[in-house]
């Protein structure tokens, strides 16, 4: 039996398209500075104690230079000096439910905040050390085992120039 015939003889829970979910969150959010607050608040979170802000207006711009086409355009950059743990990178891929929960210092407690990017962009990116985590949300540039996902991360290198691959 192939794994399609799996998924559709077993009783789990069908759960909403990733784009239907984060319509639902953009919904509880404002359409206006919140997204800015809520970097800034994540940043807090991870410790940061610097924390900028880079708009790009050239179309062609991209972070990542692997033939991603997609990704090129018109780019808001934040910069802050933590790093992204291994439970950071867990926590981002979360919809509704947070790994800060049961932290009473952290202000992300919900799961939603960070999802407010989506306000002013189709694709979220993060830069941390040598990676590159990108959520795609519309499922259209990454596949596993001809399977559509939402997410892909990568990790770079430096080239002799200073830039990242």
């Amino acid at each position: 039996m192939d794994e399609d015939q799996e998924d559709q003889e077993g009783f789990d829970i069908i759960q909403p398209s990733l784009i239907r979910q984060l319509k639902n969150i953009l919904n509880q959010y404002p359409d206006n500075g919140q997204v800015i607050k809520e970097i800034i608040q994540n940043a807090e979170d991870a410790g940061a104690s610097i924390v900028k802000f880079f708009y790009d207006e050239n179309e062609e711009s991209t972070l990542f230079s692997q033939g991603i086409e997609e990704l090129k355009g018109a780019s808001l950059y934040s910069y802050n000096d933590a790093y992204f743990t291994t439970k950071d990178w867990e926590g981002i891929r979360m919809i509704g439910q947070s790994i800060k929960e049961k932290d009473p210092i952290k202000v992300g407690k919900f799961g939603l905040g960070s999802k407010s990017v989506y306000h002013i962009t189709d694709n979220l990116e993060i830069m941390s050390e040598k990676k590159l985590g990108i959520i795609n949300p519309d499922e259209k540039l990454f596949f596993r085992r001809k399977r559509k996902k939402n997410w892909k991360d990568f990790q770079l290198r430096k080239t002799p120039s200073g830039s990242f691959q």
